[in-house]
């Protein structure tokens, strides 16, 4: 079987989006090669390629020492994050300098990564798998490994209807399961659907989310709005502060433009209470530390206001809505 298996590697046989030549400048990883495809390989069966997706998101002989699967950073538990400030679950064990984010609705996102170094999920998915501090694998050692096991020989042919295995198939398969990972099962779906009612802290800290003008950014269903924000926090100088490819210098790696400076993208707020510590640098281990360094404006005419603690103890009640248990399975 294996030898009836036609292979080719990532160099020949993946189109990348213009994007992925800036790619993890700032984010997880770092990859700087823009490669290029001949041929595509679209999916054939949706179902057989999830199922094949999966399998190889859960598998950690993709990693060099065969002891880092994806799951080892995006943790289904822990709603597809790590709970590391930092991770530094990769084969080297050191921190890539970066909060994991979770990888829920990721089908809607128009980017990927805090900085918004690739527009391209199946693009996006390659850089882990190669980078040295995280599965420090490479394309050729990968699809070895695939065609001499034989549980993927079947798998593959279903998703594909071919018996030619390429480096886009790996790379669409997974990236067709990670779109699958869907939260819209929360108590807050079920009152935008009409069939609860919120309870009165609930109720209250989705009156004050909206005063704060939380929803902004953070805009409902999805709670993120596919833009890119500095915390307000924060203030960032280019004068000797940073160089190039520093993780704190956010979108500015990828456009740089200096109005970019220390912008993150807006993540999630769905599923918090699985996805701490927050911020792109996991520098807030709590919610309430969170609403703490984030004053926002109640309207254009009045100034900046601290959080009251009854706004942050509802508008927490109201975050823990958004708790999608399902999506954990």
């Amino acid at each position: 079987m294996q030898e009836r298996w036609q292979i080719t590697t990532a160099m020949d046989l993946f189109k990348w989006n213009r994007s992925i030549v800036l790619l993890f400048l700032c984010s997880c990883c770092s990859y700087k090669e823009e490669h290029a495809i001949n041929r595509e390989y679209p999916i054939a069966n949706e179902q057989a390629a999830i199922e094949l997706g999966k399998k190889l998101f859960f598998d950690p002989m993709l990693s060099a020492n065969q002891e880092v699967s994806c799951a080892t950073c995006h943790q289904p538990s822990k709603s597809f994050t790590d709970g590391l400030k930092t991770t530094t679950l990769g084969v080297t064990g050191k921190s890539l300098g970066i909060n994991t984010p979770t990888l829920l609705n990721l089908d809607q996102s128009q980017f990927f990564f805090f900085d918004g170094g690739s527009s391209d999920l199946a693009s996006t998915v390659f850089n882990p798998l190669t980078h040295p501090d995280e599965m420090a694998n490479d394309m050729s050692s990968l699809l070895e490994y695939l065609t001499s096991d034989s549980s993927y020989h079947s798998k593959f042919e279903s998703a594909f209807n071919t018996d030619t295995l390429v480096t886009s198939m790996l790379l669409k398969s997974i990236a067709r399961y990670i779109e699958t990972l869907q939260s819209s099962n929360s108590r807050f779906d079920a009152y935008l659907n009409g069939d609860i009612a919120l309870l009165q802290g609930e109720q209250m800290g989705w009156f004050y989310f909206q005063k704060r003008s939380c929803n902004r950014c953070h805009i409902p269903p999805l709670f993120f709005d596919n833009k890119f924000h500095r915390e307000s926090s924060l203030t960032f100088s280019i004068k000797g502060e940073f160089k190039l490819g520093d993780k704190a210098l956010g979108r500015f790696n990828i456009s740089q433009d200096t109005m970019d400076i220390g912008k993150f993208k807006t993540p999630t707020l769905r599923n918090l209470i699985f996805t701490s510590p927050y911020m792109h640098d996991g520098r807030y281990p709590s919610l309430s530390m969170v609403l703490d360094n984030h004053p926002v404006q109640l309207n254009e005419a009045e100034k900046q206001k601290k959080m009251t603690d009854f706004e942050k103890s509802v508008i927490i009640k109201f975050l823990y809505s958004l708790t999608d248990s399902t999506v954990l399975e």
